[in-house]
């Protein structure tokens, strides 16, 4: 009995740390998310270049991890993968705020013309 308990540990011992050498850094986790993020707005829309940017970092570091999940060059493909993912998040921002400005002036232009147009 003792045995089969010990054995037991053994094995899930085992188990779990087959499990963790699997697990993705947090990095890359946090690159993923990022990336879903982005996808989810409209940054494809908008920033379609920078968006293109995000997704190919996103399949290096994806890449890395298939090939040296444990190694620091993963954790800095991941890294890069978040900030470009990020990145491209924010500009679908500033772009999609811009797009809203330009609409508003257009619209102030047309309300002042049409006040002091003579009736």
């Amino acid at each position: 009995m003792k045995h089969s308990i010990c054995l037991a540990g053994v094995v899930c011992a085992v188990l779990l740390a087959g499990c963790a050498a699997s697990m993705p850094p947090t990095e890359l986790i946090s690159a993923r998310q990022a990336y879903e993020h982005a996808s989810v707005g409209n940054a494809a829309e908008l920033v379609p270049e920078e968006f293109r940017r995000a997704h190919e970092a996103l399949q290096v570091a994806e890449k890395s991890f298939r090939n040296e999940p444990k190694s620091i060059l993963t954790r800095d493909l991941a890294y890069l993968a978040y900030r470009k993912a990020t990145l491209a998040a924010a500009l679908a921002i500033t772009a999609s705020g811009s797009v809203v400005t330009a609409g508003a002036s257009k619209d102030l232009q047309s309300a002042k013309t049409e006040i002091v147009k003579p009736r």
